[in-house]
């Protein structure tokens, strides 16, 4: 994932301006500064990540879902 630029003072005075607390506001910006942004280049690949994912939860998912069916059925 890239670094998008963030410009926190701008962020809590504006925050601050609304009537925001001041605890809030830090929790804001700590969660912004720490959290993984995709950017436009970054989207296909982003996404052939989640799809990847998906697929393995949805084969770990049914598999053994469907093991379970065919055993009581046969048993």
């Amino acid at each position: 994932m890239s670094s998008v630029p963030f410009d926190t003072h701008a962020a809590v005075k504006r925050l601050t301006e609304a009537g925001v607390t001041e605890a809030l506001i830090r929790a804001i910006t700590e969660a912004n500064a720490r959290a993984d942004v995709v950017t436009k280049a970054d989207l296909p690949d982003a996404l052939a990540t989640l799809r990847q994912n998906l697929i393995r939860w949805i084969v770990g998912l049914i598999l053994p879902l469907y093991a379970l069916l065919i055993v009581s059925l046969f048993t």
